[in-house]
């Protein structure tokens, strides 16, 4: 493509970084200024790291939690399961989830999820949950 010319960005340095990252990411995929980091460090979050709302209705609250991998250390299932587990805990009920990592998109990761979300519908609760890789980890994705 003419003009085009590929842009890598760096890997964040720190847990924060990453959290403030992905605070102005959701900010423009939710459509939602008022997206932001909740609690401090060392206080129960239940599962979420940052909260705000789809297009800002209120009745459509959505968590995301930030996971910061380096080297080849991935996320596991084991921990895409435990906050997923906190995250349906929260209250008021959320209508979205977003496990956001920087370790590569893992299709397992991204089956399991969907079987959560079969298993909510099942009981009767509409939810969506997604797990994302940005891929710095590798410096792919």
């Amino acid at each position: 493509m003419v003009g085009y010319r590929a842009t890598q960005i760096r890997p964040p340095a720190n847990e924060t970084e990453f959290e403030k990252n992905c605070v102005v990411l959701f900010r423009e995929l939710l459509g939602d200024p008022n997206t932001k980091r909740v609690g401090t460090k060392g206080q129960r979050q239940q599962g979420l790291d940052i909260v705000g709302h789809r297009n800002r209705h209120s009745s459509q609250i959505v968590g995301i939690q930030c996971k910061l991998k380096s080297g080849k250390s991935k996320l596991t299932k084991t921990e895409v399961n435990d906050e997923i587990k906190k995250a349906l805990g929260y209250k008021p009920q959320i209508s979205e989830y977003f496990i956001v990592a920087t370790s590569k998109d893992d299709i397992k990761l991204l089956q399991f999820a969907q079987e959560q979300m079969e298993k909510q519908a099942a009981i009767g609760r509409t939810i969506h949950i997604e797990v994302l890789g940005l891929g710095y980890a590798s410096g792919k994705n």
